[in-house]
């Protein structure tokens, strides 16, 4: 089965990312990177860190055979980028964890990081 993982960077996507991926779906993971940015922007870490999703992919290669493909771009701003998913991937199931769950981020930073910053 072809799966697309939107939020595939997080730490909901990258394990399903897997474990579709194991049991031998073909697996697109798309993510915008925006709190890996956001995190650069107001000089703040997560406590552990995650090797970015295009790393991780060629990890997952190196250690299963098996192929993650990765696409880097935010579907709520880039319709395009849906377009191209839909006829490229031609997914037969979306799993959608893209959202930004992280109150610091996602409403104290609206003032802090303003659209042009995220351009």
């Amino acid at each position: 089965m072809r799966i697309c993982i939107l939020g595939g960077d997080g730490y909901l996507g990258w394990p399903t990312v897997m474990h579709f991926s194991a049991r031998g779906h073909e697996v697109v993971a798309v993510d915008s990177m925006i709190k890996r940015h956001w995190e650069a922007v107001v000089d703040v870490a997560p406590l552990e860190l995650t090797p970015p999703l295009q790393d991780r992919a060629a990890h997952w290669y190196k250690k299963t055979g098996k192929v993650v493909e990765v696409v880097v771009g935010d579907i709520a701003t880039d319709p395009e980028l849906l377009h191209h998913l839909f006829r490229d991937y031609q997914p037969e199931v979306i799993v959608h964890y893209a959202e930004q769950p992280s109150a610091p981020y996602s409403m104290i930073l609206n003032s802090a990081v303003t659209p042009a910053d995220l351009a």
